[in-house]
């Protein structure tokens, strides 16, 4: 058994909601653990929410007032 072969098998373990039920709705069509990671992020994950986000860790800056926990746990 390969490593793509157990996570294929336990992936849908760790989802809930809207993303377990696409899961299953589309279990053929995501049939090794390349394709189902591709359509997962693909669906749930897309370029410019990940780029909005990205932007948003980069830009990232502690407040004068902040602490440095408070300012972790906003990050």
């Amino acid at each position: 058994i390969t490593p793509a072969s157990i996570r294929l098998c336990l992936f849908p373990f760790s989802l809930t909601g809207k993303a377990k039920q696409w899961f299953y709705k589309e279990k053929k069509a995501v049939s090794t653990w390349g394709k189902c990671s591709v359509a997962f992020l693909t669906k749930f994950f897309p370029i410019g929410k990940t780029n909005a986000l990205r932007e948003k860790f980069s830009n990232f800056q502690q407040s004068s007032l902040e602490t440095i926990p408070e300012a972790w746990e906003r990050l």
